[in-house]
């Protein structure tokens, strides 16, 4: 029961029978709301929550860097390509006009 009892010293969410989550507050802050808490309870569930927000984030941030990138090489790809292309018509061209 002691075990019990220093659960609800804190803040805490509830799952409830139709899946909705329920905070339950039990200090002042926490009457205003989870990010009102001052309960201060490390790795509480809004702080994880953050923290893979954070980290998605970042995730989002670093794959659009390398998209940018890749789109970057991609277009100068196309541009060495064209130019190399126009070169080898024209060198085509130059050739037929010499052999006929």
């Amino acid at each position: 029961m002691a075990e019990r009892e220093n659960e609800f010293r804190r803040c805490y969410w509830v799952r409830l029978e139709d899946g909705m989550d329920c905070f339950i507050p039990n200090c002042w802050g926490g009457v205003s709301g989870p990010d009102a808490c001052t309960c201060e309870v490390e790795g509480s569930r809004l702080d994880r929550l953050q923290c893979a927000l954070d980290a998605a984030s970042s995730e989002v941030e670093r794959l659009r860097a390398k998209l940018a990138r890749q789109h970057d090489w991609h277009e100068g790809n196309y541009h060495r390509a064209m130019r190399l292309h126009r070169e080898v018509v024209a060198l085509r061209a130059a050739q037929e006009v010499r052999h006929a």
